[in-house]
């Protein structure tokens, strides 16, 4: 993504909360627990998807338990 990519991500997220708003589809934004890492700042590194897994476990925890 190039230039600005930390900050194109955080736009991209909001389109994508407000296009998934209504249609029952969740979305689960990760940006306050999970951080790209420091060399590119775009791709995880490996304590990155750890709290990525550890945090999606979370948000499908949390949905089936809804049901």
């Amino acid at each position: 993504m190039g230039n600005q990519c930390s900050e194109k991500s955080l736009e991209l997220a909001e389109h994508l909360e407000n296009l998934l708003k209504g249609t029952g589809i969740h979305f689960a934004d990760s940006k306050d627990h999970v951080t790209m890492n420091e060399i590119d700042y775009m791709h995880l590194n490996a304590d990155g998807h750890r709290l990525m897994s550890k945090f999606i476990w979370g948000q499908v925890t949390r949905i089936l338990n809804e049901r």
